[in-house]
């Protein structure tokens, strides 16, 4: 899980994500579905919807 997260950045560039929130996000991950969170009917997390959840959750 934690590959999944780590991004390399070119020197200077900030991140996406605060640690709090890829904590939150990690979270969310292991311990839920998109249906339990309310989004989606989906059973699993893929990309797409990892993109929505940030973009709606996380002001992205």
């Amino acid at each position: 899980m934690d590959a999944l997260l780590e991004r390399r950045y070119a020197p200077g560039k900030k991140t996406y994500l605060s640690e709090a929130e890829e904590v939150q996000l990690k979270k969310m991950i292991l311990e839920s579905t998109p249906a339990q969170e309310g989004f989606e009917i989906e059973a699993y997390w893929n990309t797409r919807i990892l993109q929505h959840v940030m973009e709606k959750t996380m002001c992205l």
